[in-house]
């Protein structure tokens, strides 16, 4: 599907993922693998950026990555599981210990 998107929408928008060629065939995947309806394709954009700095990126490059100009819009993507929370606290007292 992406290769399809990529292949026929960078001529005619602003955008490689246009809304309007992509709700559908996000639509009958989710049906496919019996996902939640509910989730939306916009939904990958703030699971992307929470995977990112998961992964060790900072603010500033999640930023430019998602294309945001401001830096509050990017910290809205960003989503932290209570698990990392738990495991940095962890690593704090370790370290001062």
């Amino acid at each position: 599907m992406l290769k399809l998107v990529a292949e026929n929408n960078h001529k005619r928008h602003e955008y490689v993922f246009a809304f309007e060629s992509c709700s559908g065939r996000f639509r009958q995947a989710l049906m496919k693998a019996d996902i939640d309806p509910t989730v939306r394709f916009h939904d990958l954009r703030h699971t992307a950026a929470s995977w990112l700095l998961s992964n060790g990126l900072n603010l500033e490059q999640i930023r430019l990555f998602l294309g945001h100009g401001d830096i509050a819009t990017t910290q809205r993507y960003l989503h932290v599981a209570d698990k990392e929370v738990a495991e940095a606290g962890q690593e704090l007292l370790r370290r001062l210990m």
